[in-house]
């Protein structure tokens, strides 16, 4: 029985590692194809700064609309970047928001082949990484986890590994 949730373990952390490793590379791949987009005057519709209090702290992101157009088709859009999320450091997201309140008018990527896909800035930003870094990570620490648990058998036989060093002159040693 517990080798059988040493394995069930194994497999749910280590697939919510590779998860989150996965949407970290997605978003690092979507976050470079945009700095070869394309570009249209766009107009703010909405800033916010926005806040949710948890248990233990508030986080903030600055919420943005803005509407543009496209070879005479209209859009709207609200991601500012791929990467860009909530944190606790209320004062970054309050210069995102008077960066982006400066102007009524925005400067908006879309993507060619979906013009629907848009965001104000292009690139790829330290934020960007952090899926990606943080799925790595867990997928070394459960691979750790995952080696105890899997190589369980061959650890618990070292003690008669050991007795059989008895059998053994200690000149064998050196």
């Amino acid at each position: 029985m517990s080798q059988v949730f040493g394995y069930l373990f194994v497999f749910i952390f280590v697939g919510f590692g590779a998860c989150f490793f996965g949407y970290g590379v997605y978003q690092v791949v979507q976050a470079e194809g945009t700095a070869d987009w394309p570009s249209v005057r766009g107009e703010v519709k909405t800033c916010k700064l926005r806040s949710h209090r948890g248990d233990d702290s508030t986080t903030y992101a600055c919420h943005v609309e803005y509407g543009y157009e496209v070879n005479g088709s209209a859009y709207h859009g609200d991601r500012i970047a791929y990467g860009y999320n909530g944190t606790n450091n209320e004062s970054f997201h309050k210069r995102v928001k008077q960066r982006i309140e400066k102007s009524r008018y925005v400067q908006v990527h879309y993507n060619p082949l979906d013009p629907s896909d848009s965001v104000l800035a292009a690139g790829m930003f330290r934020s960007t990484f952090l899926p990606m870094v943080f799925g790595a990570a867990w997928l070394v620490f459960c691979g750790g986890i995952a080696s105890l648990t899997l190589f369980d058998g061959s650890i618990k036989r070292m003690p008669q590994r050991l007795a059989q060093l008895n059998h053994y002159s200690p000149k064998a040693f050196y």
